[in-house]
């Protein structure tokens, strides 16, 4: 299933869900469980806004690795074509309960896109861990991105958003595959 949202600032979020099937969402799953995690300590590099957190880089021999970017649903490939965009970033993010987060861009240019893949196989409504997109001041929500197993979410890289942190109820791993595009 295919939907966007289109922010007061007129930048689409892109939202697609049941665009896999589960042996793809396994094969990822099963890869980023066994990824190597690192811990870093700034979000935004603030210093003021110090935390731990885990992360894993990837490059793009990685993504073709895992099979992630040839089983990206065409719809998605479409938008992120690659001749009109550079994968400059990939990452995964290894969150747990009572993590902190704060309000970041993935790009200031206004020339990138991020792909958000949420990897886990299992999730409930109640163990929280969505992402939240804000209006351009950072000060209202506008979209809300229920975390989903196996739902897609591209969207303009500079618009500001945040990782809502997963409950006390949740799995202690939240995994979501981060890729950064830029237009050439």
């Amino acid at each position: 299933m295919y939907k966007n949202f289109t922010t007061s600032d007129n930048r689409i979020i892109h939202i697609f869900e049941d665009a896999v099937d589960y042996n793809f969402q396994t094969k990822i799953y099963n890869y980023v469980k066994n990824s190597l995690f690192t811990i870093t300590g700034y979000d935004n590099g603030i210093l003021e806004e110090r935390h731990l957190t885990l992360i894993s880089h990837y490059d793009v021999t990685d993504l073709e690795e895992c099979g992630f970017l040839s089983g990206l649903p065409e719809e998605i490939k479409s938008l992120i074509s690659p001749q009109e965009y550079n994968i400059t970033d990939v990452l995964v993010n290894l969150c747990k309960p009572d993590d902190i987060f704060h309000i970041h861009s993935d790009d200031t240019t206004n020339n990138g896109l991020t792909l958000i893949y949420y990897v886990n196989l299992k999730w409930q409504l109640e163990w929280g861990g969505d992402t939240v997109f804000l209006d351009s001041t950072s000060k209202e929500i506008e979209y809300t991105s229920k975390y989903s197993p196996g739902k897609f979410v591209l969207f303009d890289g500079g618009i500001p958003h945040l990782i809502r942190p997963s409950t006390r109820l949740a799995p202690d791993y939240r995994f979501t595959l981060a890729a950064r595009f830029r237009r050439k």
